[in-house]
């Protein structure tokens, strides 16, 4: 006799489920459900159901095979992989690898992208964008390449100097390998 499974799937449009939809990303859109969301998924769970929520940041590169993945991890004995944790764990990896910073003003870990100011030199700034009360830059149409450092391998920083722009190794004063930033465009 096989067990009967009452899980309810609900996919989340981006602007009926979210609030502050400029400021979801694909590291913090657990924040950001509407309170009604939140409010629903616990009256179902309330009376005995499961409750899956797939969206555009959680459907990974297979959505069908993740589907299946996590269906059968609410089957599984009725456990589910904690979601609090693995959120957790991508935030903890997203602070390691530069992806995500922590805004000094606000206290709210968010993506590095938050913080991009094109009017700064590095192009990010200390405090997020949100703080500043700068709306998200726009991406732009024309993609210059970085230069790299020969000696290093890494990418070179956008500099100002006496005569104007151009990209310098971030090991300087180690290294003193410059290229102008004229002939990049």
């Amino acid at each position: 006799m096989q067990k009967e499974h009452k899980i309810i799937i609900e996919y989340d449009g981006f602007r009926e489920h979210f609030k502050d939809i400029e400021w979801v990303n694909k590291f913090n859109w657990q924040n950001y459900y509407t309170d009604s969301d939140v409010y629903r998924e616990k009256v179902i769970e309330g009376y005995g159901y499961k409750f899956l929520r797939i969206n555009r940041f959680n459907v990974g590169d297979n959505p069908i095979l993740m589907l299946n993945e996590r269906i059968e991890n609410l089957i599984k004995n009725g456990t589910r992989k904690n979601d609090l944790i693995s959120h957790i764990h991508e935030t903890i990896e997203g602070l390691n690898s530069g992806e995500m910073r922590e805004c000094p003003k606000c206290k709210k870990i968010k993506d590095a992208e938050d913080f991009k100011d094109p009017n700064l030199i590095t192009g990010y700034g200390r405090f997020c964008n949100q703080c500043k009360g700068l709306k998200k830059p726009k991406e732009e149409s024309i993609v210059y390449d970085i230069p790299i450092c020969p000696n290093h391998g890494v990418k070179m920083i956008l500099r100002n100097g006496r005569r104007g722009k151009f990209y310098g190794c971030p090991r300087f004063p180690y290294c003193r390998i410059t290229k102008d930033y004229k002939s990049q465009k």
